[in-house]
């Protein structure tokens, strides 16, 4: 099996990212996900692992092209509620409560939250942006690491339909920089 990017979970744990607002967009994706007929041989596993990911992370959010700006600003963000969270983290745990009750989405939960508003606004993104730069990001750097050969069994032989071309190809090309920023935030 293969190892995920440190940032890859960095970000997944970072990006309250539930299917609660985007389960129309999600279905969609996974409608467009190619049948097991159309998969290049050798990359059957490679290819659900990649409808997963378009499931959890697509539809509306992971609609962004990424730039090392947009991966410096979420570094800021990143920092900004690390530290938030450690000085009240009571913030974290009444937003995971309300989440996972099916309440509200993640990003309802951080736009009524003026404390996380204000943590994420400071990196100078809004909310919106906040999510779509993080599962933008998963979405690249998790298919950039399932076409490398080391992924074995998990390995992509293109990307999935419904993944930028153009953010994976940033992921490859910038990810010791990505990784060194999402540590800092981190």
């Amino acid at each position: 099996m293969s190892r995920f990017p440190a940032v890859v979970l960095a970000v997944l744990s970072l990006s309250a990212c539930s299917t609660h607002d985007q389960q129309t967009a999600s279905e969609s994706a996974a409608a467009s996900t190619p049948s097991a007929q159309q998969v290049p041989a050798g990359s059957l596993e490679g290819a659900a692992a990649a409808a997963g990911i378009q499931k959890a992370l697509g539809g509306t959010y992971a609609t962004r092209t990424l730039t090392m700006a947009d991966v410096e600003r979420l570094s800021a963000a990143v920092r900004n509620i690390r530290e938030l969270q450690a000085r009240e983290p009571d913030v974290a745990r009444h937003m995971d409560e309300q989440v996972k009750a099916g309440k509200v989405s993640p990003l309802q939960a951080v736009t009524s939250e003026p404390r996380l508003r204000d943590a994420i606004s400071r990196a100078g993104l809004t909310p919106e942006d906040y999510f779509q730069i993080s599962t933008s990001l998963v979405q690249a750097m998790t298919v950039a690491a399932m076409m490398r050969p080391e992924a074995g069994a998990m390995r992509l032989r293109e990307i999935p339909p419904g993944v930028s071309r153009e953010n994976v190809e940033f992921a490859r090309e910038h990810e010791t920089e990505i990784r060194k920023l999402i540590q800092v935030g981190g």
